[in-house]
């Protein structure tokens, strides 16, 4: 996916179900409707009125003189339609249904960012060289089909300058409004749209072809998809609109100075371009597609990805206890930040359980989504990404501000209800966060690890704000290092009330070894009693003497559980195990992570085990009086709280599992079904 840090995917189109890239072609195809209708109508009255006046003018036996007398008579009103019919609809339509379908953030969704100075002129240069190489497929075109020829002939009456006012029209009309229109309709929308499901070159490709087909002009459908390719990259690897903006005014300007001009130092015998030219201008545009190709990799993160990129690093760049940190360009789900280390255990491959190797992935685009977190090479956490382009429940969403489910979509505060609904839908549970795209900082490596950071604001405007009216921002830190993955969360209160909130992760552990040869244990004293709808009562039961005490290692394979747990023994963490493998992922909480959740679905090839600062539907219970068992936390206006999990990896001996504990879980599993959220 192309995603923009701190763009919101929160239209009618980016609901669960309902595929993007079906908004962006159905929104080509309406502009291109309403854009050609209103051009025709205004082109055939026009004509109408003209013909009443002065019918001789028809009367033009040639195709190519009826279309020089057609333009010279009505150069200013075709010219002053195209620009008020471009703006209205390829600009102003395009924006307002981008907002309605995409993003309440509709400039960013279209990738409204400037360059830099060396960029803009790198594209200028590029895209006045693309001219003559433009003006060769031209040529080769007529061979094919000789009547174009006369056509190009009629629409260069159309860029003809006499005067200075004129010359402001034609600029105007046919390099400035474009530039600004075309550009937010098939780089911004369009080819934006297509990088959420297509790689990079199916998708400029795919764009070109529609940019030279919706131009609806056979005289030049070849160099149009030439030129929609150089621009679809230039976008690509500056990341900004701008940069095809620039391009594509320049490269309609040099046209029509061409046309006007005619230098006789740029042609040949037969009026095309010169081979001396084309050569040139061939080696020019090579030459800045290279430049513009080394900033990109230059203005990367080491080892990180340039724009559009897919990139891994060779094994042998990376050195033992080394670490990377880069950017990888998912064709899915967009920018993937990639924290890795090898030989982080500081031992010698051959060392008999050494842990070698650490990687942990975020899709920042999709709530900052921990989507991979691998020990060894093998995947601890479990990801699909279709569920996560549908919004789906995949990976490690982060639960905030109220984890896991809450009554009826709403919660009170000091007196007041929150209904939790952002863009007319209501939530139910694991809260606003994993539905946000967060801004982000470009990863970092050192000798000691690899860091990333992304923050999500809430203010006023922002989706999140509608129902979490509390003006702050949510930061999170990740850094991997020997030990393994901490994840670190941070409030920051801007506004002037205290903010409640519950925060929590839920990852997918995958099932490695199978339900039976992969453990779970968790020091829980504790388990809060549920409602059918998995909604916890306030109360609590002494897990001791019951199938519910996991404060030794069960097979998950045993378990049919969505349970809620809380009094945490002191200094003690739960534990995933996987025995056949030689390993274990300790999850150390600090201590404001006064609850978890343990959710182990029979049959599925995953089960979750979430740290949370609070229980499930914990505003709810602190307002009926739950203060202790609901754990709410809060923070003061002006303050910053923070708190963290560390995935922790280590070799593990291979320990048999407790059969008596395993054969109460059975029994007490048949004798209740006391729930909680998932």
């Amino acid at each position: 996916m192309r995603q923009v840090p701190g763009v919101p995917l929160d239209g009618s189109w980016e609901r669960p179900g309902r595929n993007p890239l079906a908004g962006a072609i159905a929104g080509l195809v309406i502009c291109g409707g309403v854009y050609s209708t209103f051009g025709g109508v205004v082109g055939g009255l026009v004509a109408a009125l003209g013909a009443v006046r002065d019918p001789s003018w028809l009367a033009s036996g040639r195709l190519v003189d009826f279309l020089v007398e057609y333009y010279r008579r009505f150069q200013v009103l075709i010219l002053v339609v195209t620009t008020v019919g471009q703006f209205a609809v390829f600009f102003a339509l395009a924006v307002a249904l981008v907002r309605s379908w995409h993003s309440s953030r509709p400039f960013r969704y279209l990738s409204y960012r400037p360059p830099s100075a060396v960029e803009l002129v790198l594209a200028g240069v590029g895209a006045v060289a693309v001219v003559p190489l433009a003006e060769v497929l031209d040529r080769w075109s007529y061979l094919v089909l000789p009547p174009l020829r006369e056509l190009a002939a009629g629409e260069a009456a159309l860029l003809a300058v006499h005067s200075p006012w004129q010359a402001v029209l034609v600029f105007g009309a046919i390099a400035v409004t474009p530039a600004v229109c075309e550009e937010a309709l098939f780089r911004g929308w369009l080819l934006g749209t297509l990088r959420r499901r297509l790689a990079l070159v199916p998708a400029i490709a795919v764009q070109a072809v529609l940019f030279a087909l919706f131009h609806m002009s056979p005289l030049s459908i070849v160099a149009l998809a030439f030129v929609g390719l150089y621009l679809g990259w230039l976008f690509e690897r500056t990341g900004s609109i701008a940069a095809s903006m620039t391009a594509h005014c320049l490269y309609n300007a040099a046209i029509i100075v061409v046309s006007n001009l005619q230098p006789r130092w740029l042609a040949d015998e037969s009026g095309g371009f010169s081979l001396t030219v084309i050569l040139g201008s061939f080696f020019t545009v090579a030459v800045v597609l290279m430049l513009l190709e080394l900033r990109a990799r230059r203005r990367a993160a080491p080892g990180q990805a340039a724009p559009g990129r897919r990139q891994r690093l060779p094994a042998a760049a990376m050195q033992p206890t080394g670490f990377a940190a880069r950017i990888e360009r998912d064709a899915l789900v967009g920018p993937t930040v990639v924290l890795a280390g090898d030989g982080v255990g500081g031992r010698t491959p051959a060392a008999a359980g050494a842990l070698r190797s650490l990687e942990a992935r975020i899709v920042p685009g999709f709530g900052c989504n921990l989507a991979r977190f691998s020990v060894d090479g093998r995947a601890v956490i479990d990801f699909d990404p279709s569920l996560l382009l549908a919004h789906g429940f995949t990976g490690t969403p982060v639960l905030y501000p109220t984890p896991n489910r809450v009554r009826d979509c709403r919660f009170a505060w000091k007196g007041r209800v929150y209904p939790q609904r952002r863009a007319g839908r209501d939530i139910g549970e694991h809260g606003l966060a994993h539905l946000e795209a967060w801004e982000f900082e470009p990863p970092v490596a050192d000798a000691e690890g690899s860091r990333f950071t992304a923050w999500l604001d809430c203010r006023a405007g922002s989706p999140m704000f509608e129902a979490f009216p509390f003006p702050h921002r949510i930061g999170l830190s990740f850094t991997l290092g020997t030990r393994g993955l901490r994840v670190e969360y941070a409030i920051e209160n801007r506004g002037t009330e205290e903010i409640p909130f519950g925060f929590g992760l839920h990852p997918y552990f995958t099932k490695l070894d199978g339900g039976g040869g992969t453990f779970v244990s968790l020091p829980a004293a504790a388990v809060m009693e549920a409602t059918p709808d998995l909604l916890p009562t306030g109360r609590l039961a002494d897990v001791a003497g019951t199938g519910f005490d996991l404060r030794r290692p069960v097979a998950v394979g045993m378990l049919d559980l969505d349970h809620v747990f809380t009094g945490i023994e002191a200094g003690r963490h739960a534990r995933v195990e996987y025995r056949a493998h030689g390993f274990a992922v300790d999850l150390e909480a600090t201590p404001d992570f006064s609850h978890l959740v343990l959710y182990t679905p029979r049959g599925g090839r995953s089960f979750c085990l979430e740290n949370q600062t609070c229980s499930t539907d914990a505003h709810n219970l602190f307002a009926r009086g739950f203060t202790d068992a609901s754990g709410l936390k809060t923070v003061a206006p002006g303050a910053v709280r923070r708190g963290s999990v560390t995935y922790a990896a280590s070799a593990s001996s291979a320990m048999p599992a407790d059969p008596a504990a395993s054969d109460a879980m059975s029994r007490a599993l048949k004798r209740s079904r006391s729930t909680s959220a998932e």
